[in-house]
Parts: structure tokens; C-alpha cells; sequence
């Protein structure tokens, strides 16, 4: 195992900053239709990419290259695997007492925020005005963010402990699965203290097996990426081992190669129809992210930069409250510019508007943090010792 100083720590934040960065990017470009198949990210290199709209494949190599959000998605429960592992360690929870108040920290950590993003949401939901429904240039997905929701989908977001889709903010899917992640991962941690490598290893290809398989899915979706947070705690118990036996893949080149071309290559290569097998892929590069991260030791690439460091901290913010401010940043955008530049250009405005958002997105994240999820994290560490 390895126990991360300040400055590895820091730096992991600023991973979880990058990472909901780049999500933010990803959800701006699903934003316009630049087809008439209704799609923003068809594969590239299908049959008759060629003959695709020029704005769509732009679309696409942007998608792929600085908006690759669903891979990060995935780096971010294999980070959460190898953090939360990090903290049970140091704690040294065995008992099931103080298995209950880890579970009441984690809520502190992950409801507050989400709650308050979801009553945004429920808000400007409240103002808009559905007589005029948005334009056909804008996706199915953008349109779908924004409407009238029952107090059904509205209970079942809020809880996150269903299996029905969260459409109210459905970037909040990915806490759904960090709720299964937070319950399984001290057990894992239990399990892994009195193993050894191999069968440690042996357990992780049985849940990356198991995780595809259809009766798992049926009992929670997230159960598919259970094996994400294992990963990412498999790394923590066997950080040294792992790091002596891949030394020659540790490096800023390295790091860098992985986060700008390795991760986004996948996608962009392989079929759709391989989803699965590109998430096991996806997974294993946020792993070898995270061990340069932790075993570079100078501060030598751009994690270690003031403007991902502050947002690191401010990073699970960011991204539960994005979803609002992409689509008031864009409706409000668009009202500036004809129907018909939109349907003809709307990729002259998608680069500006992504910009934008980030920087609204940033200021929102940072009043939701200060008033909010830091206020909450205090309390839950009082409440918990």
C-alpha cells in the first residue's frame, strides 16, 4: 500500500477537478443536432463517415479529444476507490459501529450538494415557458433537461437509492453508483487486509465478469461498475507492488499520453456495440493515471497548477450543478442568433458558449461549496469525530 503525503492528496483533488471539467465540456457538446440522424457522437470512422455534415465530425473529434466525459466518469470511481480506501485505512474501521458512521460521513458528503442542485433544477423547471418548445437544432438529450417533472421523479432523483431514471439531474446516475461504491468498499477493504495479491486480483476479473452479466444488472445498473471502485482500492492495497512492476509506464509522459490520447482513442476507435469492454479499458488507463499521479513525486505537469488545484476543491460542486447552467447559458445564447445560423452554424457558437458555461459553472460550484457542501462536510466530521 501506499500512504500519499499533501502535496499526492492535492494533486488527486486536481484529477477530480480535471476530470468533472471535462465532463462539463462533454454534456456542451451534446447540446446541437448536426445531423438529421438526431445524434451528436456517431462513431468516426463508420462506413459513410465521410460523407457526415463537416460540423459533425468536428462535433465528434472535439467529443473525443477534449470531451471525452463518460471515460472520466469512470476515472472517477476508480479515484473514489483508491480515496475512500486511503481513508478507511487510516481510520482503521473494523467495527460495525464505526462502519455506520463512515456511511453517515459519506451522506454528508454526497446529499447536501445534490439536494441543493436538485432544488435549482425544480426551480427553473417552474419558470420556463412550455408554450414555446426549444428548436429542433438542439438535441433530444438538451431538450430532455428541462421540463415539468412529477413528484415521482422528482422523490426517486432526490433519495438515489433506485433503479428508476434519474431524469431530474441525470449527471446524478454516477452518484448512484458512488452510494453502491461506499457501501461495498470497507468491506472490500475487510476482505483485502487479510488476502494477498493474487487473490485479490482474482476477485477483481470475477466482478469486471460479473458485472456484465444481465441477472447482476437487473438487481442495480451500478452493480456494473462496482468493479471501478474495487480497481481503485485493488491499486491502494498493492500501490507499491503494482508501481515496481510497471516503473517503465511512471513518468509525465506518460501521464499525459494517458489523459489526452490513450483515454480519449478508445472511444474513438472501438465500436459502440463493444461498450462494456471499452469501460474495462477506460478503467484500467484511470488507474494508471492515478498510480503517476501518486508515484511522481516533483510537482512537474499541469495537475499541480493553481487553476485545477481550486478546482479540485470545489470539484463534486461543479459537477452536480452544471446541468442547469449549460442549459440556461445556451437557451440564452441562442436567442441572440437566427434559427436558421443555428441550423446551418450552430458550431461557431458551441465553442464560446462551452466557455462560458464553464466560467458560470465555476462561479455556481463556488457559492454552492462555500454555503452549502463545505458547511455540511464540518458538520458530518463534528457529528462523527
Amino acid at each position: 500500500m501506499h500512504i500519499q503525503n499533501h502535496i499526492h492528496e492535492n494533486r488527486l483533488d486536481s484529477l477530480r477537478g480535471y476530470a468533472a471539467f471535462i465532463v462539463v465540456i462533454h454534456h456542451c457538446l451534446l447540446t446541437f443536432v448536426f445531423s438529421s440522424d438526431n445524434t451528436s457522437f456517431p462513431a468516426l470512422f463508420q462506413d459513410n463517415w465521410l460523407t457526415t455534415s463537416w460540423q459533425q465530425i468536428v462535433n465528434r473529434l472535439l467529443l473525443a479529444f477534449i470531451g471525452s466525459g463518460p471515460s472520466f466518469v469512470l476515472l472517477f470511481f476508480v479515484l473514489s476507490g483508491y480515496v475512500i480506501t486511503s481513508s478507511l485505512h487510516k481510520k482503521n474501521i473494523g467495527k460495525i459501529f464505526e462502519y455506520f458512521l463512515f456511511l453517515l460521513r459519506r451522506i454528508f458528503r454526497i446529499y447536501p450538494a445534490h439536494l441543493a442542485a436538485i432544488f435549482i433544477i425544480i426551480i427553473l423547471s417552474e419558470l420556463q415557458n412550455y408554450s414555446q418548445p426549444l428548436n429542433n437544432f438542439y438535441s433530444e438529450w438538451f431538450q430532455s433537461l428541462m421540463h415539468k417533472f412529477s413528484n415521482d421523479e422528482i422523490f426517486n432523483n432526490a433519495v438515489l437509492v433506485t433503479s428508476e431514471p434519474l431524469i431530474v439531474n441525470n449527471v446524478t446516475w454516477s452518484l448512484y453508483c458512488e452510494i453502491y461504491g461506499s457501501l461495498l468498499l470497507p468491506v472490500f477493504c475487510f476482505v483485502n487486509k487479510r488476502t494477498n495479491f493474487g487473490l485479490q486480483f482474482l476477485f477483481l476479473i470475477t466482478l469486471i465478469y460479473c458485472g456484465k452479466a444481465e441477472v447482476v444488472q437487473q438487481v442495480s445498473p451500478a452493480l456494473r461498475y462496482i468493479y471501478c471502485f474495487y480497481l481503485g482500492s485493488f491499486l491502494f492495497w498493492n500501490f507499491d507492488f503494482i508501481a515496481q512492476k510497471l516503473r517503465i509506464f511512471i513518468s509525465k509522459k506518460i501521464l499525459l499520453l494517458t489523459i489526452f490520447l490513450v483515454i480519449p482513442a478508445i472511444r474513438l476507435v472501438l465500436d459502440s456495440k463493444f461498450e462494456y469492454t471499452i469501460n474495462i479499458l477506460e478503467s484500467a488507463a484511470a488507474a494508471l493515471v492515478i498510480l503517476n499521479c501518486v508515484a511522481t513525486k516533483n510537482q512537474t505537469n499541469f495537475l499541480d497548477g493553481k487553476f485545477f488545484t481550486n478546482l479540485g476543491k470545489i470539484s463534486y460542486s461543479f459537477y452536480v450543478i452544471q446541468l442547469p447552467i449549460i442549459y440556461l447559458t445556451f437557451v440564452s445564447l441562442s436567442k441572440i442568433f437566427s434559427a436558421n445560423f443555428l441550423e446551418n452554424y450552430a458550431i461557431y457558437l458551441q465553442i464560446p458558449a462551452t466557455l462560458i458555461t464553464l466560467f458560470f459553472t465555476f462561479c455556481a460550484a463556488k457559492i454552492l461549496y462555500k454555503m452549502v457542501e463545505l458547511p455540511c462536510l464540518k458538520l458530518g466530521k463534528k457529528i462523527t469525530g
